[in-house]
């Protein structure tokens, strides 16, 4: 017996507790394993007997890597995927000590002898390569394994043939595209498993990738997302009564304070705050002294770090509030290449953890009907996000009532806006859901009132004043940003000159360009205060060992669930 699999009792382990046979208890990878249905766990059990069956069996030095290309046929002539096959070559040889364990990988070298017409071992040869009753080690594995018997010319070669067609003119999955060092990384389509689309909230939220959550100031942004951890840590369903999904959440709360204020609105709405995590800071040693310092948390450059503080909650839900506190200071926020290469990675982040990261973003003062150009910073923000979801305030209640719409639905039809009010519980503020009601995203932002219908000269003013407030700005990027929420260069223009923005031209020669930027006496003020979570707060955080150098400080809730743009410049020939 490799292996004993018990479906009847349970037996209670507590790590690193010991067996009275002197074995000690330990969660494998270090994390307490998830739950999972009983098919798939005999599945995972078959692989394991079989990989050890056949590590146990695999030949002596000499025949290894004949053996690794008959396991490789034997595999895909039963079905198995390439990359997959791969795996369970490496795995069989790095049990038996195989000290070439790494090259053993040969299905992609089986799959092109069948392109090139040679002959391609299999079963038959691997058992004879085995040792002991290699016949019988070779029919168990293909039971366990649930192989096809595709001996030569059966069904499974024919499988392998059809897959070796894609491979027909490459050297490798990683294929070499230039002379030099650098190398094109493509991957074949037929090495690409299909995934079912998950969500986070159906329809609105899906899981392994981003949603941004659009909407001005003290409408009610923050809570909804505190609601959204409360349903998640708490396998809730979601405000529309749609099935939720359980799992922690990480917290990137740059405006709101913990203790008197993110924790208050958790326990009101119900969290299981054990399961929360809040980012704070990143220590990191000086290289010089060895000391560690803290510095702020920003993207892209932690986003290892953040993966780390995801896998120790078991996350399913990242807050980022807002985005723009937490950009690398390199990063123009209102540039297109920058935002899209520092929100890549956190995309990858999202896909490779199968976790939904919810950004919150504030609406600019310009007006308009499309969501889309309504947020702060670039239009690249919006692109990087598959769903975008709109608060506004009802248009019919608007002192009351608040109104969660869909601006972005690229993963499917969008869903009904919902209604919403901030009720309070022991003084603190939550969300209660209303229902459905038959407003859009356009409809919301056309009917606003307020701020939204300005002039649409003090439009351009109050949107300079916003792309501008961090620096100087390449005019294209103010420009574009004009456009977008659709102000006309000339009051554009006008605006610019109200304001005695500044255009001066930078760089040389072929490399040089205008941009623009407020006067020196708005340069001088104080920049919009951007609140920092000292670390000598009163709620002192714990620190996560998660690696030598970085730490991501981060404070996990422990509260029981009672506990209380140049077309006109500066220059000579400036239209009036």
């Amino acid at each position: 017996m490799l292996l004993e699999l018990r479906s009847t009792g349970c037996q209670t382990l507590a790590p690193p507790s010991k067996h009275p046979s002197g074995e000690r208890a330990r969660w494998e990878r270090a994390r307490e394993p998830g739950r999972v249905d009983g098919h798939t766990l005999r599945r995972a059990c078959a692989r394991v007997a079989a990989a050890a069956l056949l590590a146990r069996h695999w030949p002596a030095v000499g025949t290894r890597d004949e053996a690794a290309l008959a396991l490789a046929g034997f595999l895909l002539r039963g079905g198995m995927p390439v990359e997959e096959a791969d795996h369970v070559a490496r795995t069989v040889a790095k049990a038996a000590e195989d000290e070439e364990w790494a090259k053993r990988g040969k299905a992609i070298q089986m799959v092109r002898a069948q392109v090139e017409g040679r002959p391609v071992a299999g079963g038959t040869k691997l058992a004879a390569l085995l040792h002991g009753d290699g016949k019988r080690v070779v029919a168990q594995a293909r039971a366990w394994l649930g192989l096809r018997d595709g001996r030569d010319g059966g069904e499974g070669g024919e499988s392998a043939r059809r897959q070796s067609r894609s491979l027909e003119g490459t050297h490798s999955p990683e294929m070499t595209a230039f002379d030099g060092d650098d190398r094109l990384r493509v991957i074949p389509l037929w090495l690409v498993k299909e995934a079912l689309l998950r969500w986070l909230w159906p329809g609105r939220i899906p899981l392994g990738t981003l949603t941004l959550l659009d909407g001005d100031p003290g409408l009610g942004k923050s809570l909804v997302t505190l609601d959204l951890v409360a349903r998640v840590t708490q396998n809730g369903a979601m405000p529309d009564g749609s099935a939720g999904i359980a799992g922690g959440a990480v917290l990137l709360s740059a405006e709101d304070d913990l203790a008197a204020t993110v924790r208050p609105r958790l326990r009101a709405a119900g969290a299981d705050v054990q399961r929360v995590v809040a980012v704070q800071t990143v220590l990191a040693s000086d290289e010089e002294t060895g000391r560690e310092q803290e510095r702020a948390f920003t993207l892209p450059g932690d986003i290892p770090l953040l993966e780390q503080a995801i896998r120790e909650v078991d996350a399913r839900l990242i807050v980022i509030d807002p985005l723009m506190a937490y950009l690398d200071g390199k990063v123009n926020s209102w540039r297109d290449q920058d935002v899209r290469a520092a929100l890549t990675p956190l995309s990858r982040l999202a896909e490779r953890t199968a976790v939904a990261v919810v950004i919150l973003r504030h609406l600019t003062k310009g007006g308009g009907g499309n969501a889309i150009y309504r947020g702060g910073g670039s239009i690249g923000i919006i692109g990087a996000a598959r769903s975008g979801l709109l608060v506004a305030k009802a248009p019919d209640d608007p002192e009351h009532e608040r109104i969660l719409a869909s601006s972005k639905s690229n993963l499917g039809p969008p869903m009904p806006a919902l209604r919403y009010r901030i009720v309070a519980r022991d003084g603190t503020p939550r969300v209660e859901w209303l229902g459905a009601c038959d407003y859009t995203a356009a409809s919301l932002l056309s009917e606003a009132t307020g701020d939204h219908e300005l002039p649409a000269r003090d439009e351009a003013r109050a949107l300079l004043t916003d792309v501008l407030a961090d620096g100087p700005v390449p005019q294209r990027d103010v420009e574009r940003a004009a456009r977008a929420a659709g102000i006309s260069l000339t009051t554009l223009s006008r605006a610019k000159k109200r304001l005695g923005v500044e255009a001066k031209k930078v760089g040389f020669h072929g490399a040089s360009r205008w941009v623009w930027q407020l006067p020196a006496d708005d340069r001088d003020a104080p920049a919009q205060a951007k609140k920092v979570i000292s670390p000598e707060g009163s709620h002192a955080p714990d620190v996560s060992a998660f690696s030598a150098d970085d730490l991501l400080r981060a404070e996990r809730a422990e509260m029981d669930a009672g506990d209380a743009t140049n077309t006109a410049h500066d220059g000579e020939g400036a239209p009036a």
